[in-house]
């Protein structure tokens, strides 16, 4: 499997909200079942909490979202759960690590770029 994803930032913690929250997108393409192009769409939610004196900040969260399947089966919609933990490991290094929970479970690793 091949997969991209984006997530724009759009709520900051506050005295009523203390979590971050990001609208999330992604597509994706895998080989299975002959092949089928996966449309990701939800929302994410978490807090950044600080490890020690150093860089390091986690950040675990939870991911809700609908996954849209087209492929050799017949074109349908899922439901997945994500809790995942960003390790942010300096300015702009993100590491990722998703356990996905719902319609087809599986776990992701990854790293990101911050803008």
């Amino acid at each position: 499997m091949a997969a991209a994803d984006a997530r724009l930032h759009v709520l900051g913690p506050t005295e009523e909200f203390p979590l971050h929250g990001s609208v999330v997108g992604g597509l994706g393409v895998t080989t299975r079942d002959g092949g089928e192009a996966l449309l990701t769409g939800g929302f994410s939610v978490g807090q950044l909490v600080s490890v020690g004196p150093g860089t390091v900040r986690l950040l675990p969260y939870v991911e809700p979202k609908l996954v849209f399947v087209a492929g050799r089966r017949p074109d349908h919609a899922k439901f997945a759960l994500g809790l995942g933990l960003d390790a942010h490991l300096g300015p702009r290094l993100v590491g990722r690590l998703n356990v996905s929970l719902g319609d087809e479970p599986g776990v992701a690793i990854g790293a990101a770029w911050r803008q």
